[in-house]
């Protein structure tokens, strides 16, 4: 019984240790690349870049070589070494299969013949094997002579000759028996963070930086106060503001990762009462003065190191913070002053901005006027004229002279009265005819004259939004790679309007006169111009009549003038559009038409069509108009406007209680009696009225 027993024993024993002596397999195929989430070496840049670390299936492995160049092909696999760059030497190894490496078994091939490319493998330093590489594709097995050992494996690639190849691999397979893969141990290591003082000093209400050395860039570091009621960090970046004088602490802490070890680092601020830096000295303390007047600004506080100043900005809180302060380095600064302002100015020293000084300076700089006449509200700009105005309708002249003239002495042809001494004069035109108006203006620097021989009354003129003095700087409006404003575009702009005000008397619209910068297009598509009444938002909105022409007709027009005609003519009685679309977006096509920019703050009549999007990104048939307000433009179209002359001005007034009737020369009448221009006062309420 007792020999039976011991039998027993040793077979389960045996199979025990059968058991825990099975082979195992570990293995790995090239066949995915590293973009499309496969595992391997890659580095074709980084000349510098000799060693490699890469996973591949769980087991970590280093490639040591004299070339940088690996990569991934998906009929070669894994390759080794370029033709630029080829590998002389070179290990692939690993120390992180625990056990005895029965076998390894590597499928492999060279580029081309004539080179000697050796590959060998061995196992703490026991020799497998060594192979000579041919360019067929193949699988080399490597076992050792006597018993399995254990330890780092290396896979050795050795080109002795000359001439060297490209190494692939395309897959690794080892057979060992034991412990298996494991994972690399990481030793963790201090941060080693510091800042760059242990101590600094601040003053109360301000703010700070003592910044952090950090050679490893570990992340996340938090920052703290030990007491928030003298100084309060920032928890992410470490910036400091200070809250009342005292001292406390700063701590940057890092709580540790894979590789680095938690640590803290951390300094001593101490704030202080900011001292007070007393206002700087004006020696012009302001007034009023004829001529430019030169101000010196001059501190005498000690913790001075600047002066800022500024002739626009008011509140000195906001002194700083722009381009609209001026900051002179010393104690010293000096400005000339041309024109009316505020001089505001303070003395700054290290985050110290001291006590403000401020005064008014009125600056009256008499010049020479320059005289100019400017568009009457009820007339409209023409290409072919300085103005166009209405029969029998108050039109009332501006003066835009420069130099603040004085006295103004007007001539006009044509009116109900031949000269004025009005600022801006109201007169009225009988008939139709082109007429010249005349402007002199003076002041105790001088005098000057213009005059404007080009005023249409009457009839019918092309009209728009353009003066004479800017025709010269109409010019496409390109938009770089995506187009033209007002023309062929690919920013989803359908349509384009010119904006024009309400006639001052009865009119009608019968045609549109177009000015293109340019006409090149492969396709012979319709572009349609419209009438439009302006909406209650003041867009482009009823359709009071439309046409086309085909761009080979535009092509066709001589200098790019093109005349679009309505069926008949249109009458207009409120502010009204002209409405331009169908432009051709081919990728060759450039047809757009001229535009004058005005720049910031200049007079906008320019409108687009901006069309909706879809998820995709697709433009649909629905949009919304918008007024080019971002960058103030006219675009070069002319409506043809018809005065209707038989139901201008009026022949009958009624006057109500408590009015007061003027003629135009100022003298107060009981009634509205012969035809003319009469002034009408109630109150504050004043209108001007013609009377046939």
């Amino acid at each position: 019984m007792r020999k039976l027993f011991t039998l027993f024993t040793f077979v389960l024993a045996m199979l025990a240790q059968s058991s825990w002596a099975e082979d195992a397999t570990w293995k790995f195929v090239w066949d995915t690349s590293r973009s499309s989430g496969g595992e391997g070496f890659y580095n074709i840049s980084d000349h510098s870049l000799t060693t490699q670390v890469e996973t591949l299936n769980g087991l970590q492995w280093t490639l040591e070589s004299d070339s940088h160049a690996t990569g991934y092909t998906a009929t070669s696999g894994q390759y080794f070494g370029s033709t630029t760059y080829p590998i002389s030497q070179g290990t692939l190894s690993t120390s992180y299969l625990k056990g005895k490496i029965k076998k390894v078994s590597l499928e492999m091939k060279k580029k081309t013949d004539g080179q000697v490319v050796n590959i060998g493998v061995s196992v703490g330093g026991t020799n497998y094997g060594e192979v000579s590489l041919t360019t067929e594709k193949a699988v080399y097995e490597y076992t050792p002579e006597a018993d399995a050992a254990e330890g780092d494996i290396v896979i050795s690639m050795a080109q002795p000759a000359e001439e060297k190849s490209i190494i692939y691999f395309f897959s690794m397979e080892i057979v060992y028996e034991g412990e298996g893969v494991v994972q690399p141990v990481i030793e963790k290591v201090s941060p080693q963070l510091s800042f760059a003082e242990t101590a600094i000093e601040m003053y109360a209400d301000d703010m700070t930086y003592n910044p952090i050395t950090n050679p490893f860039n570990v992340s996340p570091i938090k920052y703290s106060s030990a007491d928030n009621s003298i100084v309060v960090a920032s928890s992410n970046n470490g910036t400091i503001y200070s809250m009342k004088p005292g001292t406390t602490t700063i701590t940057a802490t890092f709580e540790g990762n894979d590789q680095y070890l938690p640590e803290t680092a951390s300094y001593t601020v101490t704030v202080v009462e900011k001292p007070v830096i007393a206002a700087p000295e004006f020696d012009v303390k302001g007034g009023t003065f004829t001529a430019p007047v030169t101000v010196t600004i001059t501190s005498e506080d000690p913790l001075c190191k600047a002066i800022w100043y500024s002739t626009t900005i008011t509140n000195v809180d906001d002194l700083g913070w722009d381009e609209q302060t001026i900051i002179v380095p010393g104690t010293k600064a000096e400005v000339t002053l041309t024109e009316s302002c505020t001089l505001l100015a303070v003395a700054v020293g290290d985050n110290n901005v001291g006590l403000p000084t401020m005064y008014e300076f009125v600056i009256n700089i008499a010049q020479e006027p320059v005289a100019n006449i400017g568009l009457p509200d009820e007339a409209y700009y023409s290409p072919t004229a300085f103005a166009f105005v209405p029969l029998n309708i108050p039109v009332t002249f501006r003066d835009a002279s420069t130099g603040e003239p004085n006295f103004w002495s007007w001539e006009f042809e044509g009116t109900d009265i031949a000269t004025s001494a009005e600022q801006n004069p109201t007169v009225v035109y009988s008939e139709q005819g082109t007429y010249e108006v005349r402007l002199g203006v003076s002041n105790s620097m001088g005098k000057s004259s213009c005059g404007v021989s080009g005023v249409r009354a009457g009839g019918s003129e092309l009209i728009w939004n353009i003066a004479p003095t800017e025709t010269a700087d109409l010019a496409e409006v390109a938009l770089g790679w995506y187009g033209s404003y007002a023309g062929t575009n690919w920013l989803g702009m359908g349509a384009f309007a010119e904006r024009f005000n309400k006639p001052s008397a009865t009119a009608k619209v019968d045609k549109v006169t177009a000015y293109f910068a340019s006409t090149v297009s492969d396709a012979d598509a319709d572009i349609s111009v419209s009438l439009c009444k302006a909406d209650e938002n003041g867009m482009p909105g009823e359709i009071l009549a439309t046409t086309s022409l085909k761009v080979s007709e535009l092509s066709n027009a001589g200098d790019k003038v093109a005349e679009f005609s309505f069926d008949e003519a249109v009458e207009v009685v409120s502010d009204f559009f002209i409405v331009v679309s169908g432009f051709p977006e081919g990728y060759s096509d450039d047809v757009s038409l001229l535009c004058l920019r005005r720049g910031e703050g200049g007079n906008n009549t320019a409108y687009q069509y901006l069309l909706d999007e879809d998820e995709n990104y697709n433009y649909l048939d629905t949009g919304k108009w918008y007024a080019n307000s971002d960058d103030p433009l006219s675009i070069a179209l002319s409506a043809h406007l018809i005065y209707d002359e038989e139901v201008s001005g009026i022949s009958n007034v009624a006057t109500v209680a408590n009015e007061e009737i003027y003629t135009l020369d100022g003298m107060r009448v009981d009634a509205i009696g012969k035809s003319g221009v009469y002034i009408i006062r109630n109150g504050e309420k004043v209108r001007k009225i013609y009377v046939k």
